[in-house]
């Protein structure tokens, strides 16, 4: 009876073993979850980083093309829209210079008038043979040469109301005053520079490249910048593959759209990625689907039966949060985004959408 009732114990003991959660091979292993998004491949271009300058497109220190005395100077820092005032000369001695040549030329005109009354009165009397031909034609040469005298007086008025209007220093373009060369006071030369000044809407980025890749941002077209708050796509404007022998270096320059204008500063330094090469089709996956190893860098893709396989693959260009990357990839396989650090290749995951497990890093 006792050793019935031992065998006994020893059963349910053993069931009670088979059916506890501690029983290694009575249950299945949790999966892994984790969060995918598509592979996608583009045309990326291998780039290389160089540094480029933020400046404005127009620059001017400007002059009055006259020499006078200044009788103000706009402060620097101040906004001037185009065809508004940044100095003035004195315009007193202009303005006589003017009023001296219309009495002149209305002199001019009074001495017009008689010379033609006269050329009248010497054709009557030529008629009736009083006089010679030859007095007439000196009168008429007379008159000819004084209504050519009064000719030349009107240019000279013209220039001295254009040298009037130069008392008056105006902006050529919205600006703002970066610099006064000369004060209040101050006689200036016509050439002699007076304000710098900078416009602060049209900018561009000024950069310099490799020579021998001088060829290629004309080819794309665009290039992409860097900067500390975020990074774009800006239009190359102009390219001059012209070096000297020890900088082997090409001059380009991008054009800032103007609705990115208030994020720059003229001066600032920012990142420009020159390319290299043309571009090849590679595959884009989101910078946190990268999984470091000791020999090599992975990323973890589905298969069709859920399960983790973990791919080689090689490092390209920086795009933002995503980066470019090589291997046996193909667009449209869903790659491991969260979750890729704790499973091996092989494991079965659970895919939770990104609602359940949101993939913040990844742009909207």
């Amino acid at each position: 009876m006792k050793h019935i009732q031992t065998m006994t114990y020893a059963a349910v003991v053993a069931v009670a073993a088979a059916l506890s959660p501690a029983a290694p091979k009575a249950l299945a292993a949790p999966k892994s979850v984790v969060s995918v998004v598509a592979v996608e491949s583009e045309q990326v271009s291998p780039t290389l980083m160089v540094t480029g300058t933020v400046q404005s497109r127009h620059d001017s220190a400007v002059s009055a093309g006259i020499a006078g005395s200044l009788v103000w100077v706009a402060e620097p820092g101040t906004r001037v829209a185009r065809g508004e005032p940044v100095a003035r000369l004195d315009a007193r001695p202009f303005e006589l210079a003017v009023r001296e040549l219309e009495a002149r030329l209305s002199r001019k005109r009074i001495e017009i008038r008689r010379l033609e009354r006269d050329l009248d009165r010497y054709r009557r009397l030529q008629e009736r043979q009083s006089i010679s031909a030859r007095d007439v034609d000196a009168l008429e040469a007379d008159l000819g040469m004084a209504r050519t005298d009064a000719d030349l007086l009107e240019v000279e008025i013209d220039r001295a109301r254009d040298d009037l209007d130069r008392t008056r220093i105006v902006a050529p373009f919205d600006s703002v005053v970066a610099r006064r060369f000369q004060q209040q006071g101050e006689s200036v030369s016509a050439t002699q520079p007076v304000a710098k000044l900078v416009s602060t809407d049209a900018l561009e980025v000024r950069f310099h490249g490799p020579l021998a890749h001088s060829a290629l941002p004309d080819a794309l077209g665009k290039l992409r910048v860097h900067w500390s708050s975020g990074s774009a796509e800006m239009a190359v404007r102009a390219t001059v593959p012209v070096s000297d022998e020890q900088s082997q270096s090409f001059l380009g320059y991008l054009s800032v759209p103007e609705d990115m204008a208030p994020q720059f500063r003229i001066g600032q330094l920012i990142s420009v990625a020159v390319p290299t090469a043309l571009p090849s089709t590679q595959f884009i996956v989101p910078r946190d689907a990268l999984v470091l190893g000791e020999k090599q860098i992975r990323v973890f893709v589905l298969d069709d039966e859920g399960r983790a396989l973990a791919i080689p693959v090689e490092v390209g260009a920086d795009h933002g949060d995503y980066i470019s990357v090589s291997g046996a990839l193909a667009a449209g396989q869903q790659v491991i985004v969260r979750g890729a650090e704790s499973i091996r290749s092989g494991d079965l995951v659970s895919v939770l959408s990104q609602n359940e497990f949101p993939v913040t890093t990844l742009e909207s």
